[in-house]
């Protein structure tokens, strides 16, 4: 228990060491002019790091909650603090946050002459090294963590206790070396792969096919976000039937498949919009994949997250919107071929750093190479300062027919005035307690000393849970 406490301890110090590094590294940049990419570039990776690290957290969390024993956790993470991986992510981390604090002296100003380069902690080199390093540690990490994915899930939900016929061989695979551990999981990975996947799987596929040089380094340019992991945290707390009253209603239907190209959910706190969000994302593929022999339709979705201060960013949040459109086509649009050698340093070899400004006009001209284009993003109350994401997410509705916008989020004053006389639907208590309802019911069938209670009883504490949840 002590060494588990020491482990967990540990990750939690380079959870909070990344968040650090990124506040201190996002408001630099939006207080400097002409801030090198380079920082960007390191801020993207620590943020990738960062969601990864929150993961790790929560599994150590769990594996010592309520005598949970679970010795495939505990080996997992016993291993990566056995191995150094955990100091090797302190050491470097701490590297990036000196570089960060030793640009604070030129806070406010412009790097434009010599002797401001000279002290400047970033060099070309030095920064792809520990880019490279940064995502080992994180692909470590990720290893770490897919392993047991599902286990740790079944356990934060506090669901009856799964067998787990591969605790096993979990064991042995956390205890080999990291580099083993990557190439089994990226080799089991790509055998899943189909073409029903997200928009990160179809990357994939595209990418294996033209494995040019050039077409990585712009996917990289335009996002190192993961966007699929709260995507993957909502679709497994998802109980199966709930939100199907939306996908039946007329409201969501002209969206999805008629003329309507603007769709506004709003809700109360823990209403359930993040998982709501995540079934029509899944709804929105799956007619996506089954309409592909007559149409070119394509989707791309964003979840903010307040626990993620990269997620509330709008730079970062529309060159994922960009990238996952431009990876369902065959080639790389041009428009975003154009910008990327408008952008390009040839003296360096390295593209400039994006703004929102560049990427805003950029997401209706890739969309509109497909049929129709669907873009949904959760959460946009999340973003503390989202003035311009407002306004640029009510430009991408004018005069675009081809692209449908679905946004989620709670009713704020700011957001219901930029979202005014466009169509929207009020997520009610009458119709979440129907999905709490079956939530409920579900737990209470899944819990032995529940299920051999009368049903009266059954009846009763239902009726009592779903009335005390008030739509929450």
């Amino acid at each position: 228990m002590a060494e588990l406490l020491g482990i967990s301890s540990g990750i939690a110090g380079l959870l909070a060491l990344s968040g650090a590094i990124l506040s201190k590294g996002y408001t630099y940049i939006s207080s400097v002019r002409g801030a090198p990419e380079e920082l960007r570039f390191l801020l993207n990776e620590t943020a990738a790091l960062n969601i990864v690290l929150s993961q790790l957290s929560q599994l150590a969390a769990n594996a010592g909650a309520k005598n949970s024993g679970n010795n495939g956790v505990f080996s997992t993470l016993s291993s990566l603090s056995s191995s150094g991986v955990i100091d090797q992510c302190t050491v470097l981390l701490e590297a990036v946050a000196r570089s960060i604090k030793s640009c604070e002296q030129l806070k406010g100003e412009e790097l434009n002459n010599f002797k401001k380069k000279l002290i400047f902690p970033f060099r070309e080199r030095e920064v792809k090294e520990t880019l490279r390093r940064l995502g080992s540690l994180r692909e470590t990490f990720t290893a770490a963590i897919s392993v047991d994915t599902m286990w740790v899930f079944s356990t934060v939900l506090y669901i009856w206790p799964v067998v787990d016929c591969d605790r096993r061989v979990t064991v042995q695979r956390v205890e080999k070396r990291v580099g083993d551990i990557i190439n089994d999981l990226k080799d089991e990975k790509r055998r899943r792969i189909s073409t029903d996947n997200t928009a990160l799987a179809a990357r994939l596929l595209i990418e294996k096919e033209n494995s040019g040089q050039e077409r990585r380094k712009i996917f990289n340019w335009l996002t190192t976000f993961d966007h699929e992991v709260n995507h993957r945290l909502a679709s497994i707390l998802k109980q199966e039937g709930t939100g199907q009253w939306l996908l039946d209603g007329d409201l969501f239907k002209n969206w999805l498949y008629g003329d309507d190209t603007f769709l506004w959910l709003h809700g109360i706190a823990g209403a359930g919009k993040t998982v709501l969000a995540s079934t029509v994302i899944n709804e929105t593929a799956r007619y996506c994949k089954e309409s592909s022999q007559t149409l070119d339709l394509g989707y791309a979705f964003f979840y903010c997250d307040f626990n993620n201060s990269a997620s509330l960013d709008a730079t970062i949040m529309f060159g994922s919107l960009v990238a996952q459109l431009a990876a369902q086509r065959n080639e790389v649009p041009n428009v975003i071929r154009d910008l990327y050698e408008r952008k390009h340093d040839q003296s360096r070899g390295v593209a400039g750093m994006l703004y929102l400004e560049d990427l805003a006009p950029l997401l209706p001209m890739v969309a509109n190479e497909f049929d129709r284009t669907y873009v949904i993003i959760d959460g946009l109350d999340e973003c503390p300062n989202r003035r311009c994401l407002l306004n640029a997410l009510v430009k991408l509705d004018a005069n675009n027919p081809k692209l449908h916008l679905l946004f989620t989020s709670r009713r704020e004053i700011d957001i219901e005035r930029a979202f005014k006389q466009k169509k929207s639907l009020g997520i009610q208590n009458a119709v979440v307690a129907f999905d709490v309802e079956l939530h409920v019911r579900s737990e209470i069938e899944k819990r032995h000393r529940f299920k051999r209670l009368p049903e009266l009883c059954k009846a009763r504490a239902v009726q009592s849970l779903v009335k005390g949840a008030e739509g929450m």
